[in-house]
């Protein structure tokens, strides 16, 4: 379990999240929240966010003992909902 928060000197909290995660042999899965006062994008093009609370979900399965299998599921929550969708393959050398 993960806990991170930053504050700065005037004394107000520019992002907030928590994570749970589980490993067994050779899955990992994870879930998470969390919070940020401004946040940036850059999708299409650079778009500036402002109170956004995003959720996430992430597995991981390791295929061979060099090669991972990932993928995360993010929702972020602002003045409308942002899905994404990210799948990758990590080579330990």
């Amino acid at each position: 379990m993960e806990l991170r928060a930053l504050v700065r000197e005037q004394g107000f909290v520019p992002g907030l999240g928590g994570s749970a995660g589980y490993s067994i042999r050779r899955i990992k899965v994870e879930a998470g929240t969390y919070y940020q006062r401004w946040k940036v994008n850059y999708y299409r093009d650079v778009e500036e966010l402002q109170n956004a609370r995003t959720v996430y979900a992430s597995t991981g399965v390791r295929a061979l003992p060099w090669l991972e299998l990932r993928a995360r599921y993010t929702l972020e929550i602002v003045d409308r909902y942002i899905q994404s969708a990210f799948f990758s393959i990590r080579e330990d050398l």
